[in-house]
């Protein structure tokens, strides 16, 4: 077995397309420093991961990365739910998405460019 692939070169490709796609939206409107938000960089940990087959980058990012981008959902939608408010400190899981769940133009003035 020594030679092959284990993960296809088609999937490599596909995420690779895919990944130039998204980085180049990413650049173009919301600037460089947003790669460097944890699911940003996860992507690019990831693509390496990929093209080296290395289980311990995936796996790293599967425990580093899940559990956050699995919560975020949940916070974004329910700011107030009484769980995530014992779970999260309330004032922040509302300030850190209310931002995006604005209306245009009715952004906080933090966030504002």
């Amino acid at each position: 077995m020594a030679g092959r692939n284990r993960i296809p070169y088609w999937v490599k490709l596909l995420y690779l397309a895919w990944l130039v796609i998204l980085l180049r939206s990413y650049w173009i409107y919301h600037g460089p420093q947003n790669l460097l938000w944890l699911c940003g960089a996860a992507n690019i940990i990831l693509l390496f991961a990929l093209w080296r087959e290395s289980a311990l980058l995936m796996s790293s990012q599967a425990c580093g990365v899940v559990l956050v981008q699995l919560l975020y959902p949940l916070v974004m939608f329910y700011p107030r739910h009484r769980v995530l408010r014992a779970v999260f400190r309330p004032r922040q899981s509302v300030n850190a998405t209310k931002a995006i769940a604005a209306p245009a133009g009715k952004a906080p003035r933090h966030s504002r460019r």
